[in-house]
């Protein structure tokens, strides 16, 4: 094991040693009377509220992790250990608890933390037999888990606007047929003839994305990257989503819409017209992405 993941489990570590110089085979009665640097307490009054434990510094990750142990009631002998975001950015994003020994603990989307009424249900039907039964939580306690949970997950975890436009480009990219010596911004008959050959031949052919002979960017027909991008994150995509994310990226959305004959004459002929991104994808001077 590595010395940052003993230093995160450190404090768990600590509990078992003074549970165990109690009574070792009263498991869930020791959990509940063991005090903790971030035990859960209640007020004195006559319908006792609870008090959440002070929430430790941003850095400090080894109590962040400590933080989340104790407030979830997780066994101390299976202290979280790492928490990280996934997938999409932001709350459409999923977290994940890992835990010492124990499996982990998820919550999709990461939203979900942050109100009681979905907060409980997903932590108890994840909890392990030795943990402890969640508290009743309401949900001004459950924004400040989400809080602390996005702490311990480290904002740097999760990957920006402009590098999950790349990642899904990437995606998109990895399983697609290249087309080259054409160009989008020619004469009708030239936009005519890029967007044809942006056109799957048949059913089940794969996808294809044209490299620009004029100027090098790539272009990809804008259902074929939403269905890439659907694929990537692992839903559906809320209006308007893709567009944002590519001009994070610097990518345009344009309509391709040509005639294969010129003038008049070809105004009245076959006609092509589709949508597509273009842009070009960062290089390694912009900065490292993940595909």
């Amino acid at each position: 094991m590595s010395r940052d993941a003993i230093t995160a489990i450190r404090p768990a570590l600590e509990a078992i040693v003074a549970e165990r110089a109690g009574d070792p085979s009263r498991n869930g009665a020791a959990l509940e009377q063991r005090p903790t640097r971030y035990a859960v307490t209640f007020t004195g009054d006559r319908v006792p509220k609870l008090i959440l434990p002070v929430v430790p510094a941003h850095d400090d990750h080894a109590g962040l992790l400590a933080w989340q142990t104790s407030v979830m009631g997780l066994d101390p002998r299976h202290p979280a250990t790492r928490a990280v975001h996934e997938g999409q950015a932001g709350p459409d994003g999923h977290v994940h608890i890992s835990r010492a020994g124990a499996p982990p603990i998820r919550f999709e989307p990461a939203s979900i933390v942050n109100t009681a009424r979905k907060f409980l249900p997903a932590l108890g039907w994840q909890l392990q037999p030795t943990d402890r039964e969640p508290f009743g939580f309401k949900d001004e306690h459950c924004r400040r888990i989400a809080h602390v949970l996005r702490l311990a997950c480290g904002t740097s975890k999760a990957p920006d606007a402009k590098q999950e436009a790349a990642a899904i480009a990437g995606t998109f990219l990895g399983r697609s047929e290249a087309v080259e010596g054409y160009t989008g911004y020619g004469t009708s008959p030239q936009r005519y003839e890029a967007a044809e050959a942006l056109r799957r031949d048949d059913y089940g052919s794969p996808a294809r994305y044209l490299i620009d002979s004029q100027t090098g960017e790539l272009c990809i027909r804008v259902s074929d990257l939403q269905a890439a991008a659907r694929e990537h994150v692992g839903a559906s995509l809320p209006h308007g989503w893709l567009q944002a994310r590519m001009e994070h990226l610097g990518w345009d959305r344009v309509r391709l819409d040509g005639h294969r004959s010129p003038g008049r004459e070809g105004r009245g002929g076959p006609h092509a017209r589709c949508d597509v991104f273009r842009g070009h994808l960062p290089t390694d001077d912009d900065g490292p992405v993940t595909t």
